[in-house]
């Protein structure tokens, strides 16, 4: 089956009008993921992905979401983890977790050698605090 792209077959005005619809507003996601705290990279391996031009808090926490993850935690501006727990002996002052994201410059993707570390990946209703599971459908 061909696809055909929707810019072929709509006027202009129906094109932004498709867009709007479809693609939420980034403002709805502006407070999610939400910030733990900065880790000091001590327990993890190599980082789930890594996206040297366009990672962002975002990208990160949807992959993760996507693949089950509760936690989601960002390294050097360009690195990804996803993560179902972590220590609670091992945070930093998040002035360690400065390096600005590739994808984005106004947001902190961790920092060389800290995790930015995130959790409630997308948004959701109800009210939870950290450590409690989210369910992934």
């Amino acid at each position: 089956m061909r696809m055909i792209h929707p810019t072929r077959i709509l006027p202009a005005g129906f094109q932004l009008a498709l867009l709007l619809a479809v693609v939420p507003s980034m403002s709805a996601y502006s407070t999610y993921p939400k910030f733990i705290g900065c880790l000091k990279d001590d327990f993890l391996g190599s980082p789930t992905f890594k996206d040297r031009a366009d990672m962002t808090l975002y990208s990160c926490a949807f992959f993760c979401f996507q693949h089950g993850y509760v936690y989601a935690g960002v390294e050097n501006g360009e690195d990804c983890y996803c993560v179902k727990g972590y220590p609670s002996d091992g945070f930093v002052s998040s002035d360690k977790c400065n390096v600005k994201c590739t994808g984005d410059s106004s947001e902190h993707c961790g920092g060389s050698g800290y995790l930015g570390l995130y959790w409630d990946l997308i948004p959701r209703e109800e009210n939870r605090s950290p450590g409690e599971e989210q369910k992934v459908t």
